[in-house]
């Protein structure tokens, strides 16, 4: 389970490397797809070039919770989120009509709340004794990636199959 959980982390922090860049580079062509509207496409892309800018933080934030919530240690994942959703909504408003900073006011919000939760996440696991992350567990091992890809390949077809029912229906 720590080789799993430290290999995990390491995967997300590749993916997120990855995505960072391919979102960024992307964004507006994908919102091309979408809209002719100049306006919307340089709404998008200043949103998602603020959100993508954090998406290393963002996974491994994720990471983190599912691993709380794989040992019931639900709690913390509860602390963790809620601490996410109250700064991003409370930034929300200051942000977007007080600071006048608009959608990319949103993105900051967003992206202030998702590393809130990291940031508790952080903090906790020191302190979690069900799985322990190890140095030596980081370096990449092709078994156990293959089996965490194993393990996350049906979730990530399902939620790239409704991804692409929702932007058919939309489009």
């Amino acid at each position: 389970a720590d080789r799993a959980a430290s290999q995990g982390l390491a995967l997300s922090l590749v993916h997120g490397v990855v995505l960072t860049v391919a979102g960024i580079a992307l964004m507006p062509a994908f919102l091309g797809m979408f809209t002719t509207s100049q306006a919307v496409i340089g709404l998008g892309t200043r949103y998602s070039n603020v959100a993508f800018s954090f998406t290393v933080m963002i996974m491994l934030g994720l990471v983190f919770e599912k691993l709380f919530q794989s040992v019931g240690a639900m709690k913390t994942t509860m602390a963790s989120m809620l601490c996410g959703c109250v700064a991003n909504i409370l930034l929300d408003p200051v942000l977007i009509f007080i600071f006048h900073m608009g959608v990319q006011g949103a993105a900051v919000a967003t992206v202030v709340g998702q590393v809130a939760s990291f940031v508790v996440s952080v903090v906790y696991m020191p302190r979690f004794k069900t799985v322990q992350l190890h140095k030596n567990a980081f370096l990449l091992r092709a078994k156990t990636c293959g089996n965490i890809v194993v393990f996350g390949l049906s979730s990530f077809i399902t939620q790239f199959a409704i991804t692409i029912v929702m932007a058919l229906t939309n489009n």
